[in-house]
């Protein structure tokens, strides 16, 4: 919901100095690389991580998948985790997302304050309560009628 957290953007800006499709191509690697594994191979994985749609939804949500997976096969199993063959599934996925085209918006969906209301009475219910006294203003604002036009319950962007 807003257009400086945007993976796409980003994307588009770095795509907007190719003059052909081959080093556009490029140029979208380098922009997805730099935001990730900063490195061809992951040499400096995560050095220069953002919190942006679409690299939530798209990249840290398929790595955490892929890690959670991993550790629930490995407890259901009896066994031991397996961390070597974890990091295969890791550098493949994050190899394949970098090679990846497009897919992420460059405009901003939705109101942001709207959202941020709508989740803060979402995750309140679960939260209050649990501290000795209250940490929460009395005057809430009332609980949004409708929603924000953002689909907030898939855990996705």
């Amino acid at each position: 919901s807003q257009e400086l957290f945007l993976l796409g953007r980003w994307i588009g800006a770095a795509r907007k100095w190719g003059t052909n499709d081959k080093e556009r191509d490029l140029l979208e690697f380098n922009a997805r690389n730099l935001v990730t594994l900063w490195g061809p191979r992951g040499e400096i994985s995560d050095y220069a991580s953002k919190q942006w749609s679409g690299l939530l939804g798209g990249y840290y949500y398929g790595r955490w998948s892929i890690f959670l997976g991993a550790l629930l096969a490995s407890i259901k199993g009896g066994g031991t985790f397996d961390e070597i063959r974890l990091e295969r599934e890791l550098s493949s996925f994050e190899q394949k997302w970098q090679q990846d085209r497009g897919g992420y918006p460059s405009e901003p969906q939705g109101d942001t304050l709207a959202i941020v209301s709508e989740l803060r009475h979402k995750y309140l219910v679960l939260v209050e309560g649990t501290a000795s006294e209250s940490i929460y203003a009395e005057d809430l604002p009332p609980k949004p009628a409708a929603s924000a036009g953002v689909d907030i319950s898939s855990g996705h962007n």
